[in-house]
């Protein structure tokens, strides 16, 4: 989650703050599943020095942030240049298996890979913490290294519009991606392979449970 990319859209700032409490709340049990489903990384103000300084629609350095992703400056677009690392981060370790070493030491006990909670005796919740934080691992034996797959579902960047109302998507169809990693199944004549259109699939829900939404709007 990103957003306030451009100083003037204040509105996405507010998005962001009802995204940020909603998510945090500790007692929504919807959130709660959330968090333990997901993992977010959230950039809630791409563009801080433009809003310090008042500015409408560019950075301190007069850039527009947004025109920059194709090729950011480390220099003069920071918040962007590793926002985009992230992203490619994410999205490179999406199609192969993520590798989290762990190497736990307590009570001067080093736990080395292949090492078994049978070896000594370990309290319960920690042993249970160990597999919660394993992403659900089933052999607690295997406690320093475990391969956990991971995807990028959703990037989502919060904008404001000078004329457009209510709420509304611009999202990217996978089959005009510049990536070829990101192209699926095409559209087909055949019925008995439908084109994927996974990609739409917010907009869809949205445009169930939130009367402010604008599916037509959407593009």
């Amino acid at each position: 989650l990103t957003g306030r990319v451009h100083p003037g859209e204040t509105n996405a700032s507010w998005v962001m703050r009802g995204l940020l409490e909603r998510l945090t709340d500790p007692d929504d049990a919807e959130m709660q599943d959330l968090r333990r489903m997901f993992i977010f990384k959230i950039v809630p103000l791409l563009n801080p020095d433009g809003v310090i300084c008042g500015n409408h629609r560019c950075s301190l350095a007069a850039r527009d942030l947004n025109r920059q992703w194709i090729n950011p400056s480390p220099t003069l677009h920071p918040t962007i240049y590793h926002t985009k690392c992230l992203i490619n981060l994410l999205a490179e370790t999406g199609n192969a298996p993520f590798v989290r070493c762990i190497q736990l030491y307590t009570e001067g006990v080093l736990f080395y890979p292949g090492f078994s909670c049978r070896q000594m005796a370990l309290p319960p919740p920690f042993c249970q913490s160990i597999r919660y934080g394993a992403g659900g691992i089933s052999n607690a034996a295997m406690l320093d290294i475990f391969r956990l797959s991971v995807e990028m579902k959703i990037y989502i960047d919060c904008h404001g519009h000078s004329r457009q109302k209510d709420v509304f998507l611009y999202g990217c169809d996978p089959r005009e991606s510049w990536k070829p990693s990101d192209y699926r199944r095409p559209k087909s004549a055949s019925p008995a392979e439908p084109m994927d259109e996974s990609f739409l699939e917010l907009a869809d829900v949205l445009d169930k449970i939130a009367p402010p939404f604008s599916r037509g709007a959407c593009g």
